[in-house]
């Protein structure tokens, strides 16, 4: 167990100065059981059930946004008819097992939630019936998904991927190999939701392909080594279990249809830019906001210096820590200038001056705990954190579409911020965290209007982006 259980991602071969899985070796786990494995026939297109067992953290979308928003993340595949995808939210252990029991045929069922790993068990936690906490055991979750013909599980959880001590099968990943599943990915480690988002893309990118587990994984963990700046763990939290790795889950496509999938990919991606228009990315991180294409071209249309435009990048993981809050106890944070230093270049990389980051976590720098604004020095990358507004957020008042461009707007003005003069000026360091000086009405005090007197054209952007 204990040889089982270690990081194999991270063997490194010294003479060559590489990660041995992201060369030619796939690392892939298995599990001792006498239970056969599922049978992997082959298909064209991928089914997904991706099975949400948590709130998104944000409430203010009706159910059919939060859909939307999830999605998202798998709009290549399902723009290019590799997959067709079902979300199951608020998936109650109840729900999910109808949901099999009726008999619908899903190839993946990729779980958005929670994971833990105690007393040397795993744990997914689930909302029961009345929306409370229920920690389903390895060998309950095993009971529901198994000889269901699904072909692959994706525990985006933590703590997923651990086995257990006196009993390796006790662990969530190991008891569905055990059980019948033909393959697993699972996190090795504690991360944050979006942690595995450039791994899963790429993953079931390759999949659609026709490529084999083991070598789609590698294929996944190189595509984050080259996607996210930064440190070797990045590639090596998912690890993938399988009864075989040279399986394969699709048939595998002819050249010419992979190369014009590409075509079509960079034709997506190309973006005529607006005449004289300082171009800005918003990049929704963990992708909340479903509307933000409009909140973008509202706020391109609002004002002649600045041309937004929604992005879509690798999230960068490594960027946060866990630490003690006197308000909220333990809280993850996402470290601001860990985020700057992996992002750097992603500006240039996708063809814009500035890049803001949308996030609904929660923010600090070196100095200060509770921000929701950060900047780098080169003004390249800014960050705001939506963490405890969205659920404040009260239409028409205040709105998503108003705490965008207010952000936006103290971000791309140049100026330091003031702790005095005029509260509902969008450079106020609104260290008391007042929603109406976030998404409220806003307005350059009389100091700012007077520093920005220089560059009218900047000015005017800055007040018309206020005026949304």
């Amino acid at each position: 167990d204990w040889i089982a259980d270690n990081p194999w991602e991270f063997a490194y071969d010294p003479d060559r100065k590489t990660f041995l899985a992201v060369e030619e070796v796939n690392f892939v786990r298995n599990a001792l059981t006498a239970i056969p494995a599922d049978r992997i026939p082959k298909s064209k297109r991928l089914r997904i059930l991706v099975v949400v067992a948590q709130p998104l953290g944000t409430a203010h979308l009706s159910v059919e946004e939060e859909e939307e928003a999830i999605k998202a993340g798998f709009r290549r595949l399902i723009d290019d008819g590799l997959a067709e995808v079902d979300i199951l939210q608020n998936a109650a252990p109840a729900r999910l097992h109808r949901v099999l029991e009726a008999g619908e045929r899903y190839d993946v069922i990729h779980f958005i939630g929670h994971g833990t790993f105690e007393n040397g068990a795993g744990y997914l936690v689930f909302e029961d019936e009345q929306q409370r906490m229920q920690k389903l055991e390895a060998d309950v979750f095993r009971q529901i998904v198994c000889r269901r013909d699904v072909r692959l599980v994706f525990l985006n959880a933590c703590e997923t991927g651990q086995g257990g001590v006196a009993d390796f099968n006790r662990g969530l990943a190991p008891a569905l190999i055990a059980g019948g599943v033909p393959a697993v990915v699972a996190n090795q480690y504690s991360v944050l939701d979006i942690s595995a988002t450039a791994f899963a893309r790429h993953f079931y990118w390759s999949l659609a392909q026709g490529r084999s587990l083991g070598d789609a994984a590698t294929e996944a963990r190189i595509a984050v080594n080259y996607a996210i700046a930064g440190e070797a763990i990045d590639w090596a939290i998912p690890v993938v279990y399988a009864r075989n790795p040279a399986e394969a889950l699709c048939e595998p496509r002819a050249a010419a249809d992979v190369k014009d999938d590409a075509r079509k990919a960079v034709l997506r991606a190309r973006r005529a830019p607006p005449s004289g228009k300082i171009r800005v990315a918003l990049w929704d991180v963990h992708r909340m906001i479903p509307s933000l294409p409009q909140i973008a071209e509202a706020m391109t249309g609002s004002q002649e210096r600045f041309a937004f435009e929604p992005v879509s990048i690798a999230a960068p993981m490594g960027t946060w820590r866990r630490e003690k809050s006197k308000e909220s106890g333990e809280v993850a944070y996402l470290r601001a200038e860990k985020v700057a230093q992996r992002l750097e270049g992603k500006p240039a990389e996708v063809g814009v001056q500035r890049l803001i980051c949308l996030t609904n976590r929660p923010l600090r720098d070196r100095d200060t705990l509770e921000l929701y604004g950060w900047e780098d020095a080169g003004e390249q990358i800014a960050i705001f954190s939506m963490f405890g507004f969205i659920d404040q957020l009260r239409p028409p008042e205040l709105t998503m579409q108003r705490m965008i461009a207010n952000g936006a707007a103290g971000f791309l003005a140049g100026l330091s911020c003031h702790k005095r003069g005029r509260k509902f000026c969008p450079l106020y360091y609104n260290d008391e965290r007042d929603i109406r000086a976030v998404a409220g009405a806003l307005k350059l005090c009389p100091a700012c209007q007077k520093t920005l007197r220089a560059d009218r054209g900047l000015r005017e952007a800055i007040e018309k982006l206020l005026l949304l």
